[in-house]
Parts: C-alpha cells; structure tokens; sequence
C-alpha cells in the first residue's frame, strides 16, 4: 500500500495502489467471494506517523504498540485511513459490507509469545519505556520494596536484586525469557506474566473498540490462536480462533522432504487441533505444503480433510506472491497457481469441505485448563501434549478441543469417521465418501500397518507406479453411483526446469526457472461409473480438450492408462 516508503512527503497510502486493491475487491464481490480483513500485517509505521523511533519495531509495528501510546494512536489512524473508506467500485462503506466476513486485528502478534529475545532485541528506547510501565504497574500492587521482597521468595534470585527498588522506578523486566524461570520466584514470573498479559488484553480491547467504533458488526478475531494455553486464556471474549500452519517450509535451500501423511508427528502436525477452543469458531488462515517439497500434493484433500474431521469453520490456503517474474517462474514457494499439482485439486477440496462431504471425527477429547492453573504456569514453554495426540486413528477418532472451564469437560470417546482412513505407514491418506473418492500416497505393497479407517476407496482404484494424490469428485451434486459429471485429478511431483538437488533431494542446489515440470502418472486408474463415460483431458483453463480412451474393465469399472496424458486433471460424463 505504500510503494513510496521513505520518500520524502510520500503519502499515507499510495493512490495508484489503493485503487487497485479497491477494485480488486469489487470484482471479488461481484464473484461471490468474501474477504478476511486485517488491519496490520506488514505496515512499518515512519516518523510522519507521529512515532518516535520509527525504524525499530518488528515488521508490522508489533509489539512496540501495546506500550507506546503514540504508536496505538499510529495504528489506530492506519486501520481507519485503510478500512473506514467506501469503496468507490461498490459504493459501500467496507464496515456496512456483508463481503466482510471477519476482521483480525492484527497478524502474528503477542507479547507473550515474544517474551525472551524477540521483546529484548528491541531499541533501548522502546525498552525503556517498557520498564517504566512495569515499574508503574509494580507500584499499584506492592506498597513498597519490603512488600516485593515478602512476596517474591522461594528462589535462588528471590527478593530484590542489586540495583533494583521500588521507589527509583528500577525494578528489572526478570526473568527475561522463560528459559531463565528456575532462578527466579514463581510470583515474580506470574507478576509479569499478568503485566505482559494486561498489555496485550488493552492493545487488542482498543483495536476491537475501534472496529466497533467505525461500525463493523462481524466477528472480530486479536490475531492467530497460538497453541500455549496462557495466550490462547487471554482471547475468551472474542468469537473466533486463528491459526496458520505451513508443511516443511524450506529454511533457505534445505527441506525435510517428508510427507505429513507418512510422518504426523513431524513439525506438530496433529498437535494444531489443540489451538481450537470449545465454543468458539476457528479458522486457519494461512495454510500451505510450499513448494518443493515433493509430496506437496497432498496438501489440499488432507486440510480438508484435517478442517472437516475438527469442525473447523475457515480454510483459507496461503498464496504470498504479490508478482510474477518475465521467465514464468516460482517468485515465492508459496505460489499456489505455479502449483498445477496443487491448484487441480481446489476445487474438489473446496467443495468436500463446505458442503460436509467429510464427516466430523465422532469423538470428544477435551485438554482442560482452568484459567488459574494457566496464569501459574504462564511461560513455561509450550503446552505438553497427550502422546495420543500423534496418534492418527486417535485423530480420525476424536474431535479436539482447549477448555477453560472452571471445572473439567468429559471425554466422549468415538470411533473413527466414516469412509476416512488414515495410515502413517506408508503414509495413505483414502477418502471413500458417496460424492468423493480418493486415495493419496505411494504404491502399496500389502497392507498399511498403523493408522485406521479404509485402505483403499471402494470407487476408485489407483495403480500407478509412482506417488500420487487421486481424486475422483462429483461436479453435478449427485452421489457418484447416479453422477453423470465429475472430475479426476491425478496431482504427482513437481519441479522448475533446470531444477537441481543434493543431499538426496533435501536441499536445492539450483531452483531453476518456468514452466513448471509435472511428473507422468504412470500407470491406470481404475473407476466405477454408472453408463459409459467419456474422459477428457482439461486444458490449463478447465475447458475440456482431447478424448482419452476409458475401457470396460468389469462390471461398473473403467481403466484408464495416463501414462502418455498430458494433463493433471480430466473430465468424466456419461456419454
């Protein structure tokens, strides 16, 4: 919004920019489609702002906000410049907008997560102030220095330090980082567990009010729904939860190369339903398998299948590209239309999980913490898990949510969902629903050995030679055993021309430029359909292009051979 940035009497929003984005909004309105508003995600506030020490603050002037008035009045005034307009393209303020589905007030952003060296790095004049509102905090519970020393006891570094006092204002931010919590006394940690807890609350109580105040009736989400239960405690009053979560994100050049179906204890994988909480909604708004990771096929049908089986509310797949480079190639590895392996199976994801084609896991399983019991364990690192949470027949089995209710909610264990089956070993992901069939992972020699649910669709059957995700999903609504419209997508492994690795495909030593490269699927698929059908390939568009041959392959069941197609997805009709 500001391509200017620096420059001297740059405006607050760049025009040229803003009309983009306004017009860009009305066409996808006029589409159908809704918006997740933000106020702030990377925005860097300047001294023309109205900020001191405007260059030291974390992208998108985080933290530094919840102490420094004059940098929350700079937020304030950015969030109503932006989104207290009216469209010029609709007409329509963007508050008075039905398009609007939620706003989250800010990206990424707690205190609490940052307390150790994200919040130390700061420049000392941020810290200084800081200090000085713990210390004013401090003086409105404690009547002196010999009132801290009685309560802060029962550690090496209990009482007051050297240096430190009350009356001077002196009092240190310690411990600085959880990392350090042994030494010190357990009501000096929850002292400023509960200051940095009272920042955070007002910061997010003023973004709300202001939303309200510019007339937005939506539900309103501080920002994503961090696992620890200390955090997620402070965001009880607002309606919705927010997640994001990328699968092996390369670091650089190097890449797990793993596949979350195969390896669901690997980065956490399961352990994201813990950030739903009962009774409030939950989304995950930033959600991606980046390229080029080599299974990253799988993306797509496992969200929704993981949001369906969760009752999740909100997918929102990440595409962080704002432009594309002149050779056609990958500007950022998040970039879901260089992903045809991917971008294929939108649509028949999309619609399995909107329409509730996956069923919710029929269990219950509640992580129970009561508000006090989080407040005393505040900081110490991210919340212990059940082992059963990376146990994925557990997970097809149950659906997960945080508590904090005074008094603890009751497990109701289920079975696993119907037609969902999931095996870790070999990694399997089988979708055997009336309107969708699918089976995603590698040939299988035998049988699966851990996981549960179905081993193999009972419409589709898949032999291919290779690692696939196959999808078979009806496009007229009616159930596949009637359907006379549906769509198979085939999504296999991917790569940049001239694309080059080491370290047995765990690091790049060359990224390579477009078009994109998409592994042959070799081998058949077999599906049943009700009449003959007539396969064709679809062009990039999805406008159908060359027939391809389907064989009656006993009673119901047609072969197709794909090793010579040149498409990831095809139309099937009865002829």
């Amino acid at each position: 919004m500001l391509f200017r940035s620096g420059e001297p009497g740059q405006p607050t929003l760049d025009p040229a920019t803003l009309d983009r984005l306004d017009f860009f909004l009305a066409r996808l309105k006029a589409h159908g489609v809704y918006f997740f508003l933000e106020t702030a995600t990377l925005r860097q506030l300047t001294a023309a702002d109205g900020v001191g020490e405007p260059g030291g603050a974390p992208l998108g002037h985080k933290l530094v906000p919840m102490w420094r008035p004059e940098w929350l009045d700079a937020h304030l005034r950015w969030f109503e410049t932006l989104w207290g307009r009216t469209n010029p393209y609709t007409g329509v303020r963007f508050a008075d907008d039905p398009q609007v589905a939620l706003v989250e007030l800010t990206n990424e952003h707690s205190l609490l997560m940052f307390w150790g060296p994200g919040l130390e790095a700061l420049p000392s004049a941020h810290l200084q102030a800081l200090d000085a509102r713990w210390n004013s905090w401090l003086k409105q519970r404690y009547a002196d220095d010999a009132a801290l020393r009685a309560a802060w006891t029962d550690a090496p570094r209990a009482g007051l330090q050297t240096g430190e006092s009350l009356a001077t204002g002196t009092v240190r931010r310690d411990p600085q980082s959880p990392g350090f919590f042994p030494a010190w006394p357990t009501r000096r940690i929850e002292d400023l567990y509960d200051f940095y807890a009272s920042l955070e609350v007002a910061y997010f109580d003023a973004l709300a009010s202001k939303a309200r105040a510019l007339g937005f009736t939506v539900p309103i989400d501080p920002t994503l729904a961090y696992e620890q239960p200390e955090v997620a405690v402070l965001r009880q009053p607002y309606p919705l939860g927010d997640t994001h979560f990328e699968w092996d994100f390369a670091s650089g050049d190097r890449l797990r190369a793993e596949s979350a179906l195969a390896n669901p204890r690997s980065q956490q994988l399961l352990a994201q339903a813990v950030r739903a909480v009962e009774g409030k909604a939950m989304s995950i708004s930033e959600v991606n398998h980046p390229f080029p990771n080599p299974y990253m096929a799988e993306g797509p049908l496992l969200w929704a299948t993981y949001a369906s089986l969760q009752g999740w509310d909100i997918v929102l797949w990440n595409d962080y590209v704002p432009l594309r480079t002149s050779d056609g190639s990958l500007e950022d590895v998040f970039d879901v239309r260089g992903a045809p392996v991917k971008i294929v199976q939108m649509a028949s994801a999309s619609s399995a999980f909107r329409t509730g084609a996956i069923p919710e896991a029929p269990g219950r399983f509640y992580l129970n913490h009561s508000p006090e019991a989080v407040r005393r364990s505040a900081g110490t690192g991210r919340a212990e898990l059940p082992e059963l949470l990376s146990d994925v027949a557990f997970f097809l089995s149950n659906r997960i949510r945080t508590t904090f209710d005074p008094a603890p909610r009751a497990n109701k264990p289920g079975t696993p969902a119907t037609g969902v089956g999931w095996w870790s070993d070999p990694g399997l992901l089988v979708l055997d629903q009336p309107t969708l069939q699918a089976r995603v992972g590698p040939p299988l020699v035998g049988s699966p050995t851990v996981g549960a649910g179905p081993a193999a669709p009972s419409r589709l059957d898949v032999q291919l030679q290779d690692w696939a995700a196959v999808t078979l999903a009806t496009v007229d609504g009616k159930p596949l055993a009637q359907s006379r419209r549906a769509l198979l997508t085939v999504g296999t492994r991917e790569e940049s021309t001239g694309m080059a690795w080491q370290d047995h495909g765990r690091q790049v030593r060359a990224w390579g430029v477009g078009p994109q490269l998409v592994a042959p699927a070799r081998g058949i698929v077999r599906f049943a359909w009700t009449g003959t059908p007539r396969v064709r390939a679809l062009q990039p568009d999805g406008s159908p292009g060359p027939e391809l041959p389907a064989t009656a392959d006993g009673k119901g069941w047609w072969k197709l051979d794909l090793t010579a197609a040149k498409s990831p997805w095809f139309l099937v009709e009865t002829r």
